[in-house]
């Protein structure tokens, strides 16, 4: 099952490295293309601002009341990495992308794929 997951994801040419941020930027390119798709990211933009605010302001709030439940901080990461995710999707999908091509690279050359 990995070996026909690392051959699709493989770059094309035969080259054996993973390439998924490459592909990210020629979807992203294409999308980016459409028409009325700057009005979906600015919208995203909001709602990923709003979310970071609102979790900053849960987590202000939470240790200024001394309420602090144990794991809460793993939605108020969670919260913020998303909204980070939908505030600047330019950056954050290929850093993760290529921090996943690095990983990923790293286990096919150990293993030999």
């Amino acid at each position: 099952m990995l070996n026909s997951f690392v051959v699709m994801a493989a770059a094309p040419g035969g080259a054996g490295e993973i390439d998924f941020s490459g592909d990210w930027d020629s979807v992203w390119a294409n999308l980016k293309s459409g028409s009325g798709f700057q009005g979906l990211l600015d919208l995203a933009a909001g709602v990923g601002v709003l979310l970071v605010v609102v979790a900053l302001v849960m987590w202000a709030w939470k240790k200024f009341t001394g309420r602090n439940v144990p794991g809460g901080q793993v939605s108020i990461v969670g919260a913020l990495l998303f909204g980070a995710m939908l505030c600047g999707p330019e950056l954050v999908f290929p850093l993760v992308l290529q921090m996943f091509d690095l990983v990923v690279n790293a286990v096919a050359k150990l293993f030999d794929i």
